[in-house]
C-alpha cells in the first residue's frame, strides 16, 4: 500500500499529487508504459527486475545502461496556467561519475539525450546536482551546483522536480534530492533550490510529458536501478490544524517526498 509523505510546501499549504500516474515497476508490464528515446540508437535492455527495486520489490534494472536514454511516460497532463506539476523517481547509483535524473517535455518523441528539445530536466551524479533547461534554440546548463555529501554505491536517492506555468513563457521550477533508505523511508535532504525560468517552446506545449532519464556514456553506467515513478498535477489542500506547524516550518520550499510502503506478507 502507497502513502503520500509531504516533504516540503509554500505559502503554507499542504500539498498531494492530483491527476497523478504511480508505477512501482512490480509488474513485468510497466515499462511498456514508457516511450524509450535515445540519440545513440538501440542499446541496452532495461528489465523490470522482480527484486531491483526499493525494499527488495520490483524495480527496473538498468545495470546494462550503456548510452543516454530517457523512458517518457506515454500519456501527458494538461498544460495549464497556475496548476504546478511534479514528477519524481527513485535512483539507486553505482558511485559513477554519469547522471541520471527526472523532467518534463512536451511530447513522448521530443527527448534524446543532448537533443531534448524542449525540457526541464534535473541530473545528479556524485557530489553535484543541476537543473538543465532546454528550449528549440537553447540548451541552458547553467544552473549548477555542489553539495558536500557524495552519492554512496549502492545507496538510493529520491529525485523530484515541480513546475507550475505563470505565463508569459516563464516557469517556477523546484528541485529536490533526499537520501532513501532501501525501503523507500526519506532521509537527509542532500540539494534542494528553486529557480523561475522562460521556455517559450514548452509554454506552448498542450500537455507535458513526464520522463526519467539515465546518462551512461564513457564513464560508466550512473544507477543500477530506478522504482517508484510518480507524475501528475499537485493539489493543494488545507492542512489539518496538527500539520499547521509542520506546514509553515517548511514553507518556502516546493516540493514532494513520496515514501513508498508495501503490504506486510
Amino acid at each position: 500500500m502507497k502513502h503520500l509523505l509531504l516533504l516540503a510546501t509554500s505559502l503554507s499549504i499542504a500539498a498531494s499529487l492530483s491527476a497523478a500516474v504511480e508505477i512501482d515497476f512490480d509488474n513485468a508490464t510497466d515499462l511498456d508504459q514508457f516511450v524509450r528515446n535515445s540519440p545513440d540508437g538501440p542499446g541496452f535492455t532495461p528489465v523490470v527486475g522482480a527484486t531491483a527495486g526499493l525494499g527488495g520489490a520490483g524495480g527496473v534494472d538498468l545495470s546494462s545502461a550503456d548510452r543516454r536514454e530517457a523512458f517518457v511516460y506515454q500519456s501527458g497532463f494538461a498544460l495549464t496556467t497556475g496548476t504546478p506539476y511534479a514528477v519524481s523517481g527513485y535512483f539507486q547509483q553505482t558511485g559513477d561519475t554519469n547522471f541520471a535524473g527526472v523532467g518534463f517535455t512536451d511530447s513522448v518523441s521530443s527527448v534524446g539525450g543532448y537533443a531534448m528539445d524542449p525540457m526541464f530536466l534535473l541530473n545528479s551524479s556524485i557530489s553535484e546536482v543541476y537543473l538543465a533547461n532546454y528550449t528549440t534554440v537553447e540548451q541552458d546548463w547553467s544552473r549548477y551546483n555542489t553539495f558536500s555529501d557524495v552519492l554512496e554505491a549502492g545507496d538510493w536517492y529520491y529525485s523530484s522536480l515541480s513546475l507550475l506555468y505563470i505565463g508569459a513563457d516563464s516557469f517556477t521550477v523546484d528541485i529536490l534530492l533526499q537520501r532513501s533508505a532501501a525501503d523507500g523511508t526519506l532521509g537527509d535532504v542532500l540539494f534542494s533550490s528553486s529557480y523561475t525560468l522562460d521556455n517559450p517552446a514548452l509554454a506552448g506545449a498542450e500537455n507535458l510529458f513526464a520522463f526519467f532519464y539515465v546518462d551512461a556514456g564513457g564513464d560508466g553506467t550512473p544507477v543500477t536501478a530506478f522504482d517508484s515513478f510518480r507524475a501528475g498535477e499537485v493539489a493543494p489542500v488545507v492542512p489539518e490544524p496538527a500539520e499547521t506547524g509542520l506546514a509553515l516550518g517548511l514553507a518556502g520550499l516546493f516540493g514532494l517526498g513520496l515514501r513508498r510502503w508495501r503490504k506486510q506478507a
